[in-house]
């Protein structure tokens, strides 16, 4: 058996032994998977067709969790996370506990009904079917990331959805971790990108930042930049609040600097258009390269603002 990492740790986790549903679905999360040779354990979850979690033998449980968080100043009383954290880890494993103690042994078992084997094969092909669609969606979860990181991990999840989602080639700077480059055909940087997450909206010294470190890159000042925000990380609590406008007076400041603003729901957006066939990538790599401003994105379309 071998454990491999993720390159950052996964939020959501698919439940394949149920009695764990509740439990994974709150608490889920897997920062490596592992894979096995030679025998199949038990799953208990799946990252894609990942095995994250497992039941090896009767007594030995491998499940993915985040631990809750202490609190500071609370410890005259539980924390209502960590109770709820045992509580459920404990109903899942007393029931699948209980159901592999009267499990037939594996000699017992070998035996097989012409339904039963016809029956197991047709759950197997289903069985593949649900792993492709789970790994399709979870895609899409990973895209949506960009909604709610801040930092390193920000920078990470606009590049999967550059890469994965649009498929550009992109390049990193070590040193400049908010720093990315969309690279064209011929692997020479077409478009400048700042990523940074906020509290709040977009500021006039975010816009600054974008411009500085394009000359930082030793690039022009005409050189296409775009600065992209994630805007309202902790105050949103649903869609529409996230959904906060650019200042006009922002807008008209990237406007004389060469910078072009989104938000990462216009990137997100834009990718939804992109997969739906409303705009190419080459379409899109020629908003992003030649416009400055805001680039107002909405579900059915987008508009350039200037002002």
């Amino acid at each position: 058996m071998y454990r491999r990492n993720f390159a950052t740790r996964v939020a959501h986790v698919t439940p394949v032994l149920s009695d764990f549903k509740r439990f994974l679905d709150r608490f889920g999360a897997a920062s490596s998977w592992f894979e096995t040779v030679g025998w199949k354990p038990r799953p208990i979850a799946t990252v894609g067709r990942h095995l994250v979690g497992m039941v090896i033998g009767q007594r030995l449980f491998c499940v993915p969790s985040q631990l809750p968080e202490a609190k500071p100043g609370k410890i005259h009383e539980p924390d209502p996370n960590t109770k709820e954290f045992f509580e459920l880890l404990v109903d899942g494993l007393v029931v699948v506990g209980r159901k592999l103690a009267v499990e037939l042994p594996v000699w017992v078992d070998a035996y097989e009904f012409d339904r039963e084997h016809d029956a197991l094969g047709q759950k197997a092909v289903l069985l593949e079917e649900v792993s492709k669609l789970e790994a399709e969606i979870d895609a899409f979860k990973r895209f949506k990331w960009i909604l709610i990181y801040d930092g390193d991990d920000l920078v990470d999840a606009v590049r999967y959805v550059l890469e994965t989602g649009f498929g550009f080639a992109v390049e990193a700077a070590e040193e400049f971790r908010e720093d990315l480059k969309i690279l064209g055909e011929d692997g020479k940087p077409l478009v400048f990108a700042e990523v940074k997450g906020t509290t709040r909206g977009v500021k006039r010294e975010h816009v600054n930042q974008a411009d500085s470190h394009r000359e930082r890159a030793g690039l022009v000042p005409t050189f296409p930049s775009i600065l992209i925000m994630n805007t309202s990380i902790k105050n949103a609590r649903s869609l529409e609040e996230k959904d906060e406008p650019v200042a006009a007076e922002q807008i008209e400041h990237a406007k004389r600097h060469n910078v072009l603003i989104l938000r990462t729901l216009d990137l997100l957006k834009l990718l939804a258009l992109h997969k739906r066939g409303t705009v190419t990538r080459g379409e899109v790599q020629r908003l992003l390269s030649t416009g400055s401003g805001w680039l107002k994105v909405t579900d059915r379309g987008w508009e350039l603002l200037a002002s």
